[in-house]
C-alpha cells in the first residue's frame, strides 16, 4: 500500500504509463530478438556464397592446371559442339527453305486471282457513232416557267 500512496499524487494515469512503458519493453525485446536472427541468417548465407566462390575458383584453378599440363578435353564435348553446329545450319537451311516455298505460294496464289478477276470493261460496250446532238430550235422563255409538268 506504501507504493500506491507514493505514486497517488499522480492520479490513475500512472498505470497506464507503466502499462504502455511494459508493452514497449516487451515488443523491444522481440525486435531486437528477431534482427539477431536476421543477422545471423545473412550471416550465413554470405559464409556459403564465399564458400560457393571459393569451390568455383578452385574449379577454374584446376581447369588452368589441366590445360597446361596439356591434358586434352573429353571428345565428348568436341562432338557435341560440332554436332550442334551442325543442327544450327540445318534449321537455318530449313527457315530459308520454308519461307521460300512461303513466298512461292503467294506469288502462284496472287497469280491465279489476277487471272480469275473480272475484267472491269466486261459490260462495256463500243459505242456506234450515231449519237443525237440536241438542237436549240425553242427560244427561251425570260421569266416564265410551266409548272404544269409535275
Amino acid at each position: 500500500m506504501e507504493v500506491l500512496k507514493l505514486f497517488a499524487p499522480y492520479g490513475p494515469a500512472w498505470l497506464g504509463g507503466v502499462l504502455l512503458t511494459l508493452v514497449a519493453f516487451y515488443f523491444g525485446r522481440q525486435f531486437l530478438e528477431e534482427y539477431k536472427r536476421q543477422n545471423q541468417r545473412k550471416g550465413e548465407l554470405d559464409l556459403k556464397r564465399e564458400e560457393r566462390k571459393q569451390a568455383e575458383e578452385d574449379a577454374k584453378k584446376a581447369a588452368e592446371e589441366a590445360a597446361a599440363s596439356g591434358t586434352e578435353t573429353p571428345k565428348e564435348n568436341k562432338v557435341t559442339k560440332i554436332a550442334s553446329g551442325f543442327l544450327g545450319v540445318v534449321v537455318l537451311i530449313a527457315l530459308a527453305a520454308g519461307g521460300s516455298f512461303y513466298a512461292f505460294a503467294k506469288q502462284k496464289q496472287k497469280k491465279q486471282a489476277e487471272k480469275e478477276a473480272l475484267d472491269p470493261d466486261a459490260n462495256y460496250t463500243e459505242d456506234k457513232g450515231d449519237f443525237e446532238i440536241p438542237t436549240e430550235d425553242e427560244p427561251e422563255d425570260t421569266g416564265k416557267e410551266d409548272n404544269t409538268e409535275e
